[in-house]
């Protein structure tokens, strides 16, 4: 079976369904074509500022990363999304950092990810300026405006700046290769990051596999059949914006300590993790280079999502 790449997945689904809502909140639509210019201009914009791969995937050990790394410090909304695939279209490596870490956690997390920037919302700026004085980087700051109107860092910009500043082509090609990375919650200890390849996360979590089958998409055809015939659920999220910030992410408050640690996921049992190279930074989980096994055919089609109440946008999934 072929690998993929996320952003080039994206690129083809949009270019089936270019008009078709992919966001919905409050006011706010976005199609699957705004999506891309957006994602596109966000990813030129990091390519501008010096975001690059350093060594491809198959000259490092598994736990070594040889791509920049973005922070998401985010509420809910479109900025997640479209930083996550403009991220993937600049091959760079984004990663989440739990808004509720306090200056300790989220000082150990920007180390530990070796962070080349960080796109955030004003309501968390004050506790990353206490962090930023302690460190060297992130070097490049994006901020997102919400309700609690706080200024621009020093020496960031604004996230609408960057991309109306930016032209919607990054000039560089995914690969299988580039990362996904997922930081656990740190209710045991400190965040570890777990290391995915884009074309097996895909597969494992991602909805890689017909779920009727398990069987893995045969090409890239295939998948935008799907989309074209169907598949209009969309991402729909509480009108919050006049609310404090604190309160705009119920739905997303950290699970108890039994559940918000990512699981490890599977690896190869030939596997290796030598020592990492000085010039090399390093995650605390190894990257996988397996695929989980596909689920049982037997396994009972999932249920048909119910609308959320009080969201007039929300549909069955086609």
């Amino acid at each position: 079976m072929p690998d993929y790449n996320l952003a080039l997945l994206a690129r083809a689904v949009a270019g089936a369904v270019p008009d078709r809502d992919y966001f919905v909140h409050g006011d706010l639509r976005l199609t699957y074509a705004d999506m891309q210019d957006r994602a596109r201009r966000f990813g030129r914009y990091l390519v501008d500022q010096g975001f690059e791969v350093h060594r491809e995937r198959h000259e490092l050990a598994n736990h070594e990363i040889g791509q920049d790394t973005l922070g998401l410090y985010l509420h809910n909304g479109s900025e997640f999304l479209i930083a996550n695939l403009g991220c993937f279209e600049a091959r760079v490596v984004p990663f989440n950092v739990n808004y509720r870490y306090v200056a300790e956690e989220l000082t150990y997390l920007l180390h530990d990810s070796g962070a080349r920037g960080l796109v955030y919302h004003s309501a968390f700026a004050a506790t990353l300026a206490e962090v930023l004085e302690g460190i060297t980087g992130p070097r490049t700051l994006i901020q997102v405006p919400d309700a609690t109107g706080n200024p621009l860092l020093p020496g960031a910009v604004w996230f609408d700046d960057a991309l109306a500043a930016s032209d919607p082509d990054p000039g560089v090609d995914p690969t299988p290769d580039d990362l996904y990375i997922l930081y656990t919650g740190g209710t045991t200890g400190m965040p570890k990051g777990v290391l995915w390849r884009q074309a097996d996360v895909y597969v494992s979590a991602l909805g890689g596999r017909n779920r009727r089958t398990g069987d893995e998409w045969p090409d890239v055809e295939a998948i935008v059949g799907v989309a074209t015939k169907g598949g209009r659920s969309r991402a729909c999220f509480p009108d919050t914006r006049s609310s404090s910030p604190e309160s705009s992410n119920a739905s997303t408050r950290p699970a108890s300590s039994k559940s918000s640690n990512a699981r490890q996921p599977p690896r190869s049992s030939s596997s290796a993790t030598p020592s990492p190279g000085p010039s090399v930074r390093r995650s605390r989980e190894a990257t996988t280079t397996s695929r989980a096994s596909p689920p049982s055919s037997t396994r009972e089609p999932p249920s048909t999502p119910k609308r959320r109440p009080g969201c007039s946008t929300c549909s069955p999934a086609g």
